[in-house]
This record gives C-alpha cells, sequence and structure tokens, in this order.
C-alpha cells in the first residue's frame, strides 16, 4: 500500500508536508522521492523525515539527487500512531533551489 504526499515549491523552508495514522498497525518499508528540481552543490542538502514522534520512530532522508529511494525498510508502526512527514531545508544554501517532491511512503500491515 502507500501514501502519498505531494511537497509544493521550495525546499529550502521547513515545513509539515503531510500526517497519516494508520487504523492498523503497519511496517513503512520503502520511502521514494522525486523533484521537480533538484538542488545543485548544497551546503546542506533538504532532509524528508518521517517520525511517529519518537526517536527509534525516525527516518532521515537526504534530499540530495532529483530521484532519491531509501532502499528497503522495515519500520514498525502501531495501529492509531500518528506519522508525519516534514522537510527541512533551511541554511541549505543551494546553488539551484530544490522544488516540489513528489513523495510515495511504502507500507505493509502487520
Amino acid at each position: 500500500m502507500i501514501w502519498s504526499a505531494y511537497a509544493p515549491g521550495s525546499l529550502e523552508r521547513t515545513f509539515v508536508v503531510g500526517h497519516f495514522t494508520p487504523d492498523v498497525a503497519i511496517t513503512v518499508t520503502r520511502i521514494q522521492v522525486q523533484l521537480v528540481a533538484d538542488g545543485g552543490n548544497c551546503r546542506r542538502d533538504p532532509t524528508l523525515t518521517l517520525s511517529n514522534g519518537t526517536q527509534r520512530g525516525t527516518y532521515l532522508l537526504h534530499l540530495n539527487n532529483a530521484s532519491v529511494d531509501s532502499g528497503a525498510l522495515s519500520m514498525d508502526v502501531s495501529a492509531g500512531t500518528p506519522l508525519v512527514l516534514m522537510v527541512d531545508g533551511k541554511e541549505g544554501g543551494c546553488r539551484w533551489r530544490p522544488a516540489d517532491a513528489n513523495i510515495v511512503v511504502q507500507y505493509k500491515t502487520k
């Protein structure tokens, strides 16, 4: 199954992209991001964070290319636990402004 989200405009700022609260326990298996415009020569690459509010339940993905794939993941999430997707691109200092991210979070029920 998938949860998709869109982060419009410049990613050189910090903002919440979306929230998702599963009704049943799930395992997040992969995160893929496609940028319409990737950054270039950034001092600090923008990041995408998927979090359930705990340190153990947080995954950080660096948006350092136009297409980014987390690879296989196994992030367990209990039923009723809110998940948050957040972009942090402040202080990136990119030569080109990274923008417009299409995000797909793949998961399976437990």
